[in-house]
């Protein structure tokens, strides 16, 4: 009964139309995993700035901030 509860809601979820580029989803790998944008921009070979930019961009699309930012740390 929970199984149906949970794959319901997730067809909910996925029931919206974003359409996200691959460069947005490696950004959100390599920013999860750096855990900086800067350093996430260094191995994507992109500025912070760029960077910054294509974020704010996905999490618009999406419609909700997808790092935490505390003191320069991306959680």
């Amino acid at each position: 009964m929970v199984q149906i509860d949970c794959l319901h809601r997730f067809g909910e979820l996925c029931s919206c139309a974003v359409s996200l580029d691959i460069r947005h989803l490696k950004l959100i790998v390599a920013v999860t995993e750096e855990k900086s944008v800067t350093r996430a921009g260094e191995v994507l070979h992109v500025t912070q700035s760029a960077l910054s930019h294509q974020l704010r961009e996905v999490e618009e699309k999406l419609g909700t901030p997808l790092f935490l930012r505390m003191n320069k740390k991306w959680f």
